[in-house]
């Protein structure tokens, strides 16, 4: 059974104000407990603005941990992104498991399973958990455990392995995730949610020479090359909310670009055949400007929307009506798409990964 919603989930548990689901921020709210934030015991999320001020924290609760528990020594990881959030109740749960481990039968192997999980599951708090260097020269230099040469360098061995192992597929993941195509699906992705943003009210803001697209279309504003992913893409989409640059016109929205989609569908058969050619779009724009004058589409918009509708459109056998009602979502992402130049199979996976990343976005 889905759980009701609560007024929990739309109000900041820092400075108590209702926030809508695309001003939320974005990480764990029990991070935030750990660094110290005075955030209410009921809370379930804060606000963007909230969530900006964390990352000042973390060196100060990093100190009164460690001054609490010397062992810890956690650590401000100098290769980690600046706005980086550790669990801070993860580092020091597995700290203790990884303790207790040390001292019990087989503890190098037990030791080693510990710490490769550490580091695939929590890859952040691995980073600012200066408390592993140890036990990692323990088993690497077989001084974790009691038993001959050979079982103390075979643990060794495969924790080097699957470490190196790990960091051959990241290298590899970083390459593939930062290439032009992907980068260029995850503009068109963020233009989507552009266009779904412009039919909120209180999204009002003015366009401006700068912004992402031009970044990737490969104008002069070069992203970082050795920026991630995952930054570079929400780095781009707030700057891109700001400034508004996109591809289509700011007074278009994404139920705009779906009417005319419903139009065509209830239309196709009173327009010229073939679906997307020229006799077919020229008589569908005259006549959608004739019959609904109030929506605001430009010219182009138009144009890609019927190219688009020719590409999606699957006519039976007789031609004469289609085989089924076109889903506006798929003309209006097949237009996106074909503007960044890739494919909808790529930019709908580029959107899943931004969701299951970002789910409140």
């Amino acid at each position: 059974m889905r759980r009701t919603r609560t007024a929990a989930d739309s109000t900041c548990g820092w400075c108590q104000r209702v926030t809508q689901d695309e001003d939320a921020w974005s990480g764990d709210i029990e991070s935030a407990i750990w660094l110290g934030a005075p955030v209410s015991k009921s809370a379930r999320m804060l606000c963007r603005s909230c969530g900006q001020q964390l990352p000042g924290r973390v060196e100060n609760a990093i100190a009164k941990l460690n001054r609490r528990v010397p062992e810890l020594r956690l650590q401000m990881h100098p290769f980690s992104n600046s706005a980086a959030i550790p669990n801070l109740r993860i580092c020091v749960d597995y700290f203790y498991q990884c303790k207790s481990a040390r001292l019990a039968v087989n503890a190098a192997n037990n030791v080693s399973d510990l710490l490769l999980r550490f580091e695939h599951d929590h890859p952040v708090e691995w980073g600012f958990s200066g408390w592993k260097n140890d036990l990692i020269a323990d088993v690497v230099l077989g001084c974790a455990d009691y038993g001959d040469e050979v079982e103390r360098r075979r643990i060794a061995e495969y924790w080097f392995t699957r470490h190196w192992a790990k960091e051959k597929k990241a290298v590899r993941q970083n390459a593939i995730e930062n290439n032009d195509r992907r980068r260029r699906a995850m503009y068109a992705a963020l233009e989507l949610k552009a266009l779904r943003a412009n039919d909120s009210p209180q999204l009002t803001t003015s366009p401006t020479d700068s912004g992402p697209v031009q970044a990737a279309r490969g104008t002069n504003s070069e992203l970082p090359p050795n920026a991630g992913f995952w930054d570079v893409m929400w780095n781009a989409f707030a700057d891109s909310v700001a400034n508004m640059k996109w591809t289509h016109d700011l007074d278009e929205s994404y139920n705009s670009y779906a009417a005319f989609v419903r139009w065509l569908t209830n239309n196709v058969r009173n327009l010229p055949y073939e679906p997307g050619k020229g006799a077919f779009v020229q008589a569908a724009v005259q006549k959608f400007r004739r019959e609904r004058p109030r929506v605001k589409l430009a010219e182009r918009a138009l144009l890609e929307i019927c190219t688009a509708f020719g590409r999606c459109y699957k006519p039976d056998r007789e031609h004469k009506k289609i085989a089924y009602t076109l889903d506006p979502s798929k003309v209006i992402l097949d237009v996106v798409a074909h503007r960044y130049g890739v494919s909808t199979g790529l930019v709908g996976k580029v959107r899943a990964e931004m969701n299951k990343k970002n789910p409140r976005r």
